[in-house]
């Protein structure tokens, strides 16, 4: 079986959250209209556990109107302030994945602050996939089955779930799991040496693992020192501080004698703790340094800084004057959440030739940085919205902390009220440390059909003159073509003349000024007279489609 999740429904709520932002250039939202400024505040609760919600959006809604959005605390709370110019009637949406919408009406009156009943959400039904995994423990040297060892099963560092041998030495587990996944097996018994190994394991699926050895702990007696090993790390990536991830790994390495055998307490040496490469943001490894146990194992923790990059741990001994050192363990550290002055976003070209053209097709890419200038942790979601077009609702963040989405063309068609039409915006929405909406935009462009004129339309050379010309190449809302578009002048006669300036010229991406343009055709043998025809012609091709223009006069 699969775990099912009903995240559609909460998806689009948020994306009309966002979208109803009115968002400026400077990224600061709409002053509110006058008015009395009231506050609606509430608790929204589990209507089984009655436990407060956390992160639960709250919408205040006049009709289709937005009128204000928050989102819970960890214990469910909210409040939020809106401004009405009379007693009216508002409803409160409360949405939050996991959970049916509920809304509630609220009557509000001016110059008064409202209190909200308890808003109960009740939570959609899931269907949890399980995996059932079957296994057997004996002695690794009398191969006696073994009773009462603890089977304790891990999935990337978290434990999920855990059994016990019976008196045949068998065990069996069911676990809530989805998808296929290795997960790791640690098996423990008093008096007997841990074990470590993994199974893959099937969602609806029974997975009989190899049988578990055990070696007993007084069958081995353990020379000196000669290697050191990592034996397990509860984590393979940390955030940095405040970053709302896990801030601290263990990490345990164990020292062998040359048999591979972990050295005992009479063999316990000091294991010296130090970083191979770290970022450099006061990151700490403590303790410093550790004696080895009775398995010959010591354990180290790993807190991140406020810098995000890859960490180096290596584990050294000296020993009788010789140095014996760990390979690298490799631990990344990731960014925070999301800071306004680090949000960023833009589109892999400023002007599309895309103006009534249906489902051409860009890219926008956020950049999201945290308050340390790192790249947010990853699989950060970013939500996008635009004011023409079609664009996908929303991405989340890679390694480097970029989000992209396509951008399409079509209806409806971009007319900025300050830019004029082909004009429109793209912005980026994401939430940062303090559970507040950030915003950021671009401005993009979509040019339309060439249209081209040449001024003067006439031409008279004199013997050994010149006459210069200006022609102009603009869409039909006057803004520049797109990249990659090319004009060309020829100049055709019988007669002895040639043009020079801007004669071919590639557009550049733009999206002002680059739609006038110059030349000049002159006479390039003044010592002969030769009276002829001339004909000047100008070509535009390339991806806002194709144009050209003919003047025809004499040159001398």
């Amino acid at each position: 079986m699969k775990r099912t999740f009903i995240l559609s429904l909460a998806l689009s709520a948020i994306l009309v959250f966002f979208n109803s932002c009115k968002i400026d250039e400077g990224n600061n939202p709409t002053e509110p209209g006058t008015g009395s400024e009231i506050t609606i505040s509430g608790v929204v609760i589990d209507s089984s556990s009655n436990a407060g919600i956390y992160l639960a959006l709250v919408r205040i809604m006049d009709g289709s109107t937005e009128l204000s959005a928050t989102t819970t605390n960890n214990t469910g709370n909210y409040s939020t302030k809106i401004n009405i110019e009379q007693d009216q009637t508002v409803d409160v949406l409360v949405i939050k994945e996991g959970y049916y919408n509920a809304s509630v009406p609220v009557d509000v009156v001016l110059d008064k602050d409202v209190e909200v009943s308890p808003i109960l959400l009740t939570a959609q039904s899931v269907e949890v996939g399980t995996v059932s995994i079957v296994g057997h423990v004996i002695d690794a040297k009398s191969g006696e089955s073994l009773s009462n060892a603890e089977i304790r099963f891990f999935d990337v560092g978290e434990p999920i779930g855990v059994a016990t041998s019976d008196d045949g030495g068998n065990f069996s587990a069911t676990l809530e799991m989805e998808g296929t996944k290795e997960l790791e097996v640690i098996t423990l018994k008093a008096a007997y040496l841990a074990d470590t190994t993994s199974v893959i394991a099937v969602s609806g699926e029974t997975a009989t693992m190899p049988t578990i050895n055990l070696r007993p702990l007084m069958d081995i007696i353990s020379g000196e020192p000669a290697s050191i090993f990592l034996a397990s790390q509860t984590l393979e990536s940390i955030g940095v501080t405040e970053s709302g991830s896990p801030e601290t790994a263990k990490i345990v390495f164990e020292v062998q004698d040359s048999s591979g055998n972990p050295i005992d307490l009479e063999h316990a040496v000091i294991v010296n703790f130090r970083f191979g490469a770290s970022p450099g943001g006061g990151e700490i490894l403590a303790p410093g340094f550790v004696k080895t146990d009775a398995l010959g194992q010591v354990t180290v923790n790993l807190t991140s800084g406020t810098v995000a990059g890859a960490v180096q741990i290596i584990g050294e001994i000296d020993f009788k004057g010789e140095k014996i050192t760990s390979k690298p363990v490799n631990i990344t550290i990731h960014g925070g959440l999301p800071d306004l002055n680090h949000f960023a976003v833009g589109s892999d070209q400023r002007n599309y030739p895309y103006y009534n053209v249906l489902n051409g097709q860009g890219t926008v890419t956020a950049l999201v940085g945290d308050k340390y200038s790192n790249p947010v942790r990853p699989e950060t979601a970013v939500y996008f919205n635009t004011d023409a077009a079609v664009v996908q609702g929303s991405a989340l963040t890679d390694d480097k902390g970029l989000a992209s989405v396509t951008i399409i063309s079509g209806n409806p068609l971009p007319n900025d009220p300050v830019y004029g039409p082909g004009f429109f915006y793209v912005t980026a929405n994401t939430i940062d440390e303090n559970e507040q909406s950030i915003s950021t935009k671009t401005r993009i462009l979509f040019s339309g059909v060439p249209t081209l004129t040449i001024s003067p339309t006439s031409i008279n050379i004199p013997n050994g003159g010149s006459q210069s010309f200006t022609y102009t190449v603009m869409d039909q809302n006057g803004n520049p073509l797109a990249l990659g578009n090319s004009y060309n002048v020829q100049v055709t006669t019988g007669g002895d003349a040639e043009a020079g300036g801007d004669i071919a010229v590639t557009l550049p991406d733009v999206q002002f000024g680059h739609t006038s343009f110059h030349f000049t055709v002159a006479d390039t043998k003044p010592d002969d007279i030769n009276p002829n025809e001339i004909t000047i012609n100008i070509e535009v091709n390339g991806p806002n489609g194709r144009a050209s223009i003919s003047i025809s006069g004499t040159t001398n």
